[in-house]
Protein backbone atom coordinates (compact mmCIF):
# COMPACT_ATOMS: atom_id res chain seq x y z
CA UNK A 1 0.00 0.00 0.00
CA UNK A 2 1.35 3.20 -0.37
CA UNK A 3 0.56 7.05 0.08
CA UNK A 4 -1.10 8.54 3.14
CA UNK A 5 -4.72 7.95 2.36
CA UNK A 6 -7.34 6.90 5.05
CA UNK A 7 -8.17 3.25 3.63
CA UNK A 8 -7.93 0.95 6.40
CA UNK A 9 -7.67 -2.90 5.95
CA UNK A 10 -10.81 -3.86 7.91
CA UNK A 11 -12.84 -4.70 4.42
CA UNK A 12 -9.65 -6.48 2.96
CA UNK A 13 -10.24 -10.17 4.24
CA UNK A 14 -8.41 -13.03 2.22
CA UNK A 15 -5.22 -10.79 1.82
CA UNK A 16 -1.86 -13.43 2.20
CA UNK A 17 0.53 -10.62 2.37
CA UNK A 18 0.28 -6.68 2.37
CA UNK A 19 3.44 -4.22 1.80
CA UNK A 20 3.71 -0.88 3.60
CA UNK A 21 6.37 1.53 2.73
CA UNK A 22 7.80 4.29 5.30
CA UNK A 23 9.72 7.21 4.23
CA UNK A 24 8.73 9.58 6.39
CA UNK A 25 7.54 9.64 10.73
CA UNK A 26 4.48 10.10 8.94
CA UNK A 27 4.36 7.04 6.89
CA UNK A 28 5.34 5.32 10.10
CA UNK A 29 2.49 6.52 12.00
CA UNK A 30 0.06 5.84 8.45
CA UNK A 31 1.35 2.33 8.98
CA UNK A 32 0.63 1.77 12.66
CA UNK A 33 -3.21 3.30 12.42
CA UNK A 34 -3.17 0.43 9.53
CA UNK A 35 -2.00 -2.36 11.21
CA UNK A 36 -4.66 -1.58 14.05
CA UNK A 37 -7.35 -1.87 11.71
CA UNK A 38 -6.51 -5.75 11.49
CA UNK A 39 -9.00 -8.24 12.82
CA UNK A 40 -9.04 -11.71 13.32
CA UNK A 41 -10.76 -11.89 10.31
CA UNK A 42 -8.22 -11.47 8.51
CA UNK A 43 -7.25 -14.95 8.86
CA UNK A 44 -5.15 -15.80 5.49
CA UNK A 45 -2.90 -13.10 6.46
CA UNK A 46 0.46 -14.54 6.72
CA UNK A 47 3.05 -11.83 5.92
CA UNK A 48 3.47 -7.82 6.43
CA UNK A 49 6.48 -6.47 4.79
CA UNK A 50 7.47 -2.62 5.74
CA UNK A 51 9.78 -1.39 3.01
CA UNK A 52 12.06 1.26 4.40
CA UNK A 53 12.21 3.79 1.44
CA UNK A 54 14.95 6.66 1.36
CA UNK A 55 17.24 6.00 4.39
CA UNK A 56 20.53 7.96 3.24
CA UNK A 57 23.99 7.35 4.96
CA UNK A 58 23.41 10.30 7.56
CA UNK A 59 19.55 9.40 8.07
CA UNK A 60 21.09 6.24 9.45
CA UNK A 61 24.54 7.04 11.09
CA UNK A 62 23.41 10.47 12.38
CA UNK A 63 21.06 12.67 14.31
CA UNK A 64 18.81 12.97 11.35
CA UNK A 65 17.23 9.56 12.34
CA UNK A 66 15.36 11.37 15.32
CA UNK A 67 14.06 13.94 12.65
CA UNK A 68 13.11 11.12 10.32
CA UNK A 69 10.75 9.53 12.70
CA UNK A 70 10.40 11.92 15.18
CA UNK A 71 12.32 12.57 18.74
CA UNK A 72 10.69 9.69 20.92
CA UNK A 73 10.20 7.58 18.12
CA UNK A 74 6.63 6.81 19.87
CA UNK A 75 5.14 5.75 16.43
CA UNK A 76 7.93 3.05 15.77
CA UNK A 77 7.36 1.74 19.61
CA UNK A 78 3.96 1.42 18.89
CA UNK A 79 4.47 -0.39 15.59
CA UNK A 80 7.20 -2.89 17.14
CA UNK A 81 4.46 -3.54 20.32
CA UNK A 82 2.10 -4.29 17.17
CA UNK A 83 3.83 -6.63 15.13
CA UNK A 84 4.62 -8.91 17.94
CA UNK A 85 1.34 -9.14 19.13
CA UNK A 86 0.34 -10.23 15.21
CA UNK A 87 2.82 -12.07 15.06
CA UNK A 88 1.64 -13.83 18.38
CA UNK A 89 -1.59 -13.99 17.63
CA UNK A 90 -1.43 -14.53 13.84
CA UNK A 91 1.72 -16.49 13.03
CA UNK A 92 2.45 -13.03 10.79
CA UNK A 93 6.04 -13.08 9.93
CA UNK A 94 6.90 -9.41 9.33
CA UNK A 95 9.82 -8.53 6.83
CA UNK A 96 11.61 -5.07 6.59
CA UNK A 97 12.74 -4.67 3.42
CA UNK A 98 15.58 -1.27 3.66
CA UNK A 99 17.38 -0.08 0.46
CA UNK A 100 20.89 0.92 1.62
CA UNK A 101 24.61 0.08 0.08
CA UNK A 102 26.06 -3.37 1.39
CA UNK A 103 28.21 -1.32 3.44
CA UNK A 104 25.84 0.27 5.36
CA UNK A 105 24.32 -2.89 5.86
CA UNK A 106 25.31 -3.59 9.54
CA UNK A 107 24.72 0.54 10.20
CA UNK A 108 20.90 -0.45 8.95
CA UNK A 109 20.11 -3.89 11.41
CA UNK A 110 21.28 -1.79 14.02
CA UNK A 111 19.24 1.14 13.92
CA UNK A 112 15.84 -1.09 13.30
CA UNK A 113 16.97 -3.48 16.33
CA UNK A 114 17.04 0.00 17.78
CA UNK A 115 13.53 1.17 16.35
CA UNK A 116 11.64 -1.92 17.10
CA UNK A 117 13.66 -3.56 19.94
CA UNK A 118 10.64 -6.18 20.56
CA UNK A 119 10.70 -7.81 17.53
CA UNK A 120 14.07 -8.10 16.36
CA UNK A 121 15.09 -9.19 19.53
CA UNK A 122 12.81 -12.22 19.42
CA UNK A 123 13.45 -12.71 15.91
CA UNK A 124 10.01 -11.78 14.87
CA UNK A 125 11.15 -9.21 11.91
CA UNK A 126 13.35 -10.63 8.97
CA UNK A 127 15.52 -7.70 7.88
CA UNK A 128 16.13 -7.89 3.74
CA UNK A 129 18.18 -5.17 1.76
CA UNK A 130 15.93 -4.77 -1.62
Amino acid sequence: MWGTTSVGLSKATRLKCVTFRIDSSSGAEWVTALLRTITPEHRDLRQITISVANYSTSVILGADVRREIGDQNLWWLELDRLLAKLWESHSIRPQILYHTPPSWEGAMIDLVGWLLPETTGRGIVNLVNA
